[in-house]
C-alpha cells in the first residue's frame, strides 16, 4: 500500500508540474489565430494587405514575373461577401501581391481587409435616400452583432446600392494605392487567368489612357461590363482624376436617375476624353457552358480563343 501512495504522489506532482510548464509556454509564446470575420469594423484599418496569403514562393506563383505594378481591385456586398469572396481570394487571385477589396461595409475577411467603399459618400445622402436604407440596415445588422448573411435575399436592394460604388471606388484605389502601371477591378465572382492576364498586359502601354473591357451596349452607348472585369491604365487614372477632387460627390447627385453603375463609370471616363477599347472575348462575362468557341460570326475566327 504505501509503495503505491508514494507513486501516486510523485505522479501527482510530475502532474502538477508540468501543468505549470504549458501554462508558462502558453503565455510566453501564445497561439496564432486568425478571424475569419469580423461583425464589426476594426479600429485600425492597415494601409496594405500585408499579411494577406500571397507568398512568391508558391510553385503556383513563383514562375510568374514581378506583378507589383498591377493592382487588383475587388468589389463585392454584404450580402454575398461570404459566400463568393472567400473562394475568389484562394483560387483566381492567390498569386495577386495585395489586392484591395470594396464592399458596403468595412471588415475583415481572414487576413484580408475589406473597406467600406461608400464611406465618403454624403452623410444626408446616406442618411435620407431610399437608396441607401439597405445601407443603413447593413450598419445596424453590423453595430447589433447580427449575421449578415440573412441579407443575401435583399437582392434589388443590393442593386439599387451598387451603381454608387464605382466611382467611389476608383477614387479611394487611386487614393490608397496610387501610381500603379494597370488597374484591374473585378466583381467577386469573375475569374482571373493571371499568369494569361499578366503577360497581356506586358503587350500594352500604360502611359496610355486605355479603359478596356467586355462592352455592353445601353442607351446606343459601349461601356465595359462590370461583371467581365475593367482594365485601366495609369494614364487613364490620372485623367479621370487628377483636378476633379468632386468627381464622386457630383455624380452620386443624379446617381438615383441611373441603372448601370459601370455605365456610369464609361460616362465619368468619357468625360475626361477616355474611350473604351473593347477586348471581347479576351474579357467576358460567359460561363464555361456558355463561352462561345468555334467560327465567329464575321471574321471566322474562333472566339473563345481569339487573341
Amino acid at each position: 500500500m504505501t509503495r503505491f501512495i508514494c507513486s501516486g504522489r510523485i505522479l501527482g506532482g510530475t502532474a502538477i508540474l508540468l501543468s505549470t510548464i504549458l501554462i508558462l509556454l502558453v503565455f510566453v509564446h501564445p497561439p496564432q489565430t486568425r478571424i475569419l470575420h469580423s461583425s464589426s469594423p476594426q479600429t485600425t484599418s492597415p494601409t496594405h494587405n500585408s499579411s494577406s496569403t500571397w507568398n512568391p514562393n508558391d510553385v503556383r506563383c513563383s514562375g510568374l514575373p514581378d506583378t507589383s505594378h498591377i493592382q487588383v481591385v475587388v468589389k463585392t456586398g454584404s450580402n454575398i461577401i461570404y459566400d463568393k469572396l472567400p473562394t475568389q481570394l484562394l483560387t483566381a487571385l492567390r498569386c495577386c501581391q495585395d489586392p484591395l477589396i470594396f464592399a458596403d461595409s468595412e471588415q475583415d475577411i481572414g487576413a484580408y481587409h475589406v473597406y467600406d467603399v461608400l464611406a465618403n459618400v454624403n452623410e444626408t445622402l446616406k442618411a435620407t435616400h431610399p437608396d441607401f436604407a439597405y445601407y443603413r440596415t447593413i450598419k445596424e445588422y453590423l453595430s447589433a452583432g447580427r449575421d449578415i448573411r440573412q441579407l443575401r435575399t435583399s437582392r434589388q436592394a443590393a442593386w439599387d446600392l451598387d451603381k454608387y460604388k464605382f466611382i467611389h471606388m476608383l477614387v479611394q484605389t487611386w487614393e490608397r494605392r496610387p501610381g500603379h502601371d494597370w488597374y484591374v477591378f473585378v466583381e467577386a465572382d469573375t475569374y482571373l487567368f493571371w499568369g494569361n492576364l499578366v503577360q497581356w498586359l506586358a503587350r500594352m502601354d500604360p502611359a496610355k489612357p486605355l479603359y478596356l473591357g467586355s462592352a455592353a451596349t445601353f442607351q446606343t452607348q459601349k461601356f465595359a461590363h462590370g461583371g467581365s472585369g475593367v482594365i485601366l491604365s495609369r494614364e487613364a487614372m490620372k485623367r479621370v482624376l487628377y483636378g476633379d477632387a468632386d468627381l464622386a460627390a457630383r455624380y452620386d447627385e443624379h446617381m438615383h436617375d441611373e441603372i448601370y453603375g459601370d455605365y456610369v463609370l464609361m460616362k465619368a471616363l468619357k468625360e475626361k476624353g477616355v474611350e473604351l477599347t473593347n477586348k471581347w472575348p479576351m474579357m467576358q462575362g460567359e460561363k464555361q457552358n456558355t463561352l462561345p468557341f468555334g467560327p465567329g460570326p464575321d471574321s471566322g475566327s474562333d472566339m473563345g480563343v481569339s487573341p
